[in-house]
């Protein structure tokens, strides 16, 4: 992406995009890629959103593939409008250059861990448990704090209607579209394609067109935070503890005090490089 497809944009949109949240989603496959019907699932419902955010007054569009090794939307089916932040090891996770953009839409979210939706999990399925300052965190929370530290709302949220019913308590006013409801962690009633395409088309049209007229707020992290991360093992736990500040308080758990976006550098860090053999 060359600098000036961003420069000078008044009204740009950030769209974060997810795998598990989309209709149809029910089960990881047992390794990258994922199925062909999926990649062009998330490259729909993606779509949907870009042009509803440009029907919407959007003057440019960054969307961030953010899901397993961040290469699942198809570049060559993508939006015109749209340009594409793809690829893994990136230091904010999924949430780089949301910076540079006025408004933040979250499309195929999913529960975080220990949720009762389809595949629940928070960044990686390693972590157990994700408290921010006490509470309990989701990957949509996460992108909203992150968006928030710079000042960025978030207006729209799609996905099944567990996530959404987690990030209300705390978004109350987030525009969402629930493409499909849990029938269990790896089972779900889901909305025919084209009809999560037309809902997700329009709710973006609605938000962007509310985001200018700064109908949403930034929903900024805690300063300090304090995060309590839990594993699945010791193991992992022993690795994120060889971090200077963090802190391990028990045999799966550690815990971490400081800026924001030191924290996201941690877990990108855990993500990206510290993996199993």
């Amino acid at each position: 992406m060359a600098a000036d497809n961003y420069e000078g944009n008044p009204y740009r949109v950030f769209i974060a995009a997810d795998m598990e949240g989309i209709t149809g989603y029910v089960n990881w496959p047992d390794g990258p890629p994922e199925e062909s019907w999926a990649l062009e699932q998330v490259t729909r419902e993606v779509n949907a959103a870009v042009d509803g955010a440009v029907a919407g007054g959007a003057t440019g569009v960054i969307v961030s593939d953010m899901h397993w090794g961040k290469c699942n939307l198809l570049p060559v089916r993508l939006h015109r409008k749209a340009s594409l932040v793809r690829g893994g090891r990136r230091p904010l996770l999924w949430m780089d250059y949301v910076d540079r953009c006025r408004l933040v839409l979250l499309i195929g979210f999913h529960a975080g861990s220990g949720g009762k939706g389809v595949l629940p999990h928070t960044v990686d399925p390693r972590i157990t448990g994700l408290r921010v300052n006490g509470m309990m965190v989701n990957e949509a929370l996460l992108s909203a704090f992150t968006a928030g530290y710079y000042g960025v709302p978030v207006g729209l949220l799609s996905g099944d209607g567990a996530v959404v019913e987690e990030t209300k308590r705390f978004l109350p006013h987030l525009e969402a579209v629930v493409v499909k409801e849990s029938v269990g962690h790896y089972a779900a009633v889901s909305l025919h394609p084209d009809v999560a395409g037309r809902m997700i088309r329009e709710t973006a049209r609605k938000v962007v067109q509310k985001g200018k007229l700064g109908e949403f707020r930034p929903y900024p992290p805690p300063n300090p935070v304090n995060a309590a991360i839990e594993f699945c093992c010791a193991g992992w736990a022993g690795a994120l503890s060889l971090i200077p500040g963090v802190e391990r308080t028990g045999g799966r758990e550690v815990s971490y005090t400081g800026g924001w976006l030191d924290l996201m550098h941690i877990l990108s860090l855990l993500v990206n490089w510290v993996r199993e053999k």
